[in-house]
C-alpha cells in the first residue's frame, strides 16, 4: 500500500488494472474455501478496512492513471454499497437467505457481504473514499487543480447512485441502519456534486415509481442540506 502512494515509483495503467482485479478476487464463490480458518464479522470488517485502504491509496495518488479505467473503478465501488445492507425483519428466513445468496453471487465482496452490514466506521470510510474520488485536488500553490479527472468521472457518478437506489428499493434487504445510511450520505452528496441534470435524467430512467420518488428525495435533501450550505 505504501509503495501504490510513493511517487518516485512508476505505475503503468495495467499494473492499476491488476491491483483491482485483485481486490475483485474476493468476491470469487471459492475463496471461502480456500481459507486456513473461518471469517466472522471482525474479520469482515478488518477485509473492509483492506479494500478501503487500498483504493483511498490509489485515489489520492493515482488519480490521472484511474482515469483510463474508470469503468474497473466503479465496478469495485458499486458493490461496496452492499457491505452495509440490512434484511428485513417482516421477511421470511427462505426469503432472506435467498436475498442474501443473490447478492453474494452477483457482487464481488461476498465473503464481506456475507457479515454486513459492517460497522459504523466502515461506513464512514466508504463515505470518505466516495468523497475524496469527487473533491478536487489542490495544486502546489493551494489552488483547484484544472484536472479532467471529476469531469471524466462525473459521467460514472449516476451508476454508483442508481446503485445505491437498487439497493434501497429492495423489498427484502436495503440500508436501513440509520447510522449508517447518515454515514454514507457525505459520499452520496459528493457524487451529485458531479451530476447535472443530464447524468440526474440517466438516474431517473433506470428507476421504477418508488426508486424516483427516493431519488427526488435523496436531492431534495441534497439542495436543502449540501448545496445551497456552501458545502458544494
Amino acid at each position: 500500500m505504501t509503495n501504490l502512494s510513493c511517487q518516485t515509483l512508476e505505475y503503468r495503467t495495467s499494473d492499476l488494472v491488476g491491483v483491482l482485479d485483485c481486490l475483485n478476487q474476493l468476491g470469487s464463490p471459492t475463496l471461502v474455501g480456500r481459507l486456513s480458518e473461518p471469517l466472522d464479522e471482525a474479520k469482515a470488517n478488518a477485509i473492509f478496512d483492506g479494500v478501503y485502504h487500498v483504493l483511498l491509496s490509489l485515489v489520492k495518488s493515482r488519480r490521472e492513471q484511474l482515469s483510463e479505467i474508470f469503468p474497473n473503478l466503479t465496478g469495485l465501488l458499486g458493490p461496496l454499497f452492499y457491505c452495509f445492507v440490512t434484511e428485513h425483519q417482516t421477511v421470511s428466513r427462505r426469503q432472506q437467505t435467498k436475498s442474501l445468496n443473490t447478492h453474494a453471487k452477483a457482487k464481488p465482496f461476498s465473503i464481506i457481504t456475507t457479515f454486513a452490514p459492517l460497522s459504523d466506521l466502515a461506513a464512514q470510510n466508504f463515505a470518505r473514499l466516495v468523497t475524496t474520488l469527487c473533491t478536487r485536488p489542490t495544486n502546489q500553490a493551494g489552488k483547484p487543480s484544472t484536472s479532467t479527472f471529476l469531469k471524466a468521472f462525473g459521467k460514472h457518478a449516476p451508476y454508483l447512485i442508481a446503485e445505491y437506489l437498487s439497493i434501497q428499493t429492495n423489498p427484502t434487504a436495503s440500508i436501513s441502519k440509520l447510522s449508517i445510511r447518515n454515514a454514507i450520505v457525505p459520499g452520496l452528496y459528493a457524487l451529485l456534486d458531479l451530476c447535472g441534470e443530464h447524468e440526474r435524467d440517466m438516474v431517473m430512467v433506470t428507476l421504477d415509481l418508488t426508486g424516483k420518488s427516493l431519488f427526488k428525495n435523496l436531492y431534495n435533501d441534497y439542495l436543502q442540506y449540501h448545496k445551497y450550505t456552501g458545502k458544494a
